[in-house]
């Protein structure tokens, strides 16, 4: 079984026209720890992205492919277009093509787009640009500290999130249940961990990674009952340690922040729990 490497990769962006520089990003472009599973984020700045787009004959004269799919995303009103492949071997590399554009504006404003502030390695430089775009501040994933309306907003969603799971579980719509509790752990839970530990002085990830190198064990502890079985009474004891959890991490960031934690939502949604399910009061 082959496994591609970096080299590899670097060798095909050589033979390529179009192609004036590459760019690792993600985990591997900083200096996070990676490991062999570790994914290949890549910034393919190119003259024209048509060649990758009309066609995708291109991604087998890399390696041999298992399986890929076609995404895009904005970044700074500019439509990049991607392939998220995975090559013999489980490689997984993302390509993502940037117009050659965007590198000249990074170089000419001294500004790094989303995505690269948390670190990147130059694998390729045709024309050698890279060497004037700005060094990374590495706080791409860390969450500013919030403002008092950001703050509240979260708090008040996250509430009206409840309302819906509690319904859901008193009807024992168990999959309605896990989708809108899945809801609450990316947007709120998450974020207001990261609140949390930042208001600690701790450095966080938006998206939760590598949770346990740098989440209070408090924190970790109280996760091992957030999340839970596929059946009602689970549901509930899952729903009630995600209330606990929250709560205790939105009044203690309130104090930190000097914020005002919203109690009304809280008081309110906390009797309508109660009252829908029969909780004991000593568990909310």
């Amino acid at each position: 079984m082959t496994t591609l490497t970096e080299k590899e990769l670097i060798k095909w962006a050589q033979s390529e026209e179009s192609i004036e520089a590459l760019v690792l990003v993600g985990s591997r472009g900083t200096c996070q720890r990676v490991d062999t599973l570790s994914d290949y984020d890549l910034a393919v700045f190119c003259n024209s992205s048509e060649p990758y787009i009309k066609s995708d004959r291109w991604i087998s004269h890399i390696a041999r492919v298992w399986i890929w799919i076609p995404e895009s995303f904005m970044c700074e009103e500019t439509l990049i277009p991607t392939r998220l492949v995975i090559f013999e071997g489980g490689v997984k590399v993302d390509f993502a093509f940037y117009p050659f554009e965007m590198l000249q504006k990074m170089t000419r404003e001294g500004k790094l787009p989303q995505g690269f502030d948390c670190g990147y390695k130059v694998l390729l430089d045709k024309k050698n640009l890279t060497k004037n775009i700005p060094q990374p501040s590495g706080t791409g994933f860390q969450i500013p500290l919030p403002s008092e309306k950001e703050f509240t907003d979260l708090v008040r969603e996250f509430w009206f999130e409840i309302y819906h799971v509690t319904k859901y579980i008193k009807r024992h719509d168990l999959w309605s249940v896990k989708f809108r509790m899945g809801g609450i752990y990316d947007r709120y839970l998450i974020k207001m961990i990261c609140w949390n530990e930042t208001s600690k002085g701790k450095a966080t990830h938006s998206l939760g990674k590598h949770l346990s190198s740098w989440a209070d064990p408090k924190i970790l502890k109280a996760l091992d009952n957030v999340f839970g079985h596929f059946d009602a009474d689970d549901s509930q004891k899952a729903l009630f340690a995600t209330i606990d959890l929250f709560r205790n991490l939105s009044k203690e960031t309130a104090s930190k922040l000097n914020l005002v934690y919203p109690s009304e939502p809280d008081r309110s949604l906390t009797q309508f729990i109660q009252d829908l399910l029969w909780a004991p009061k000593k568990i909310l």
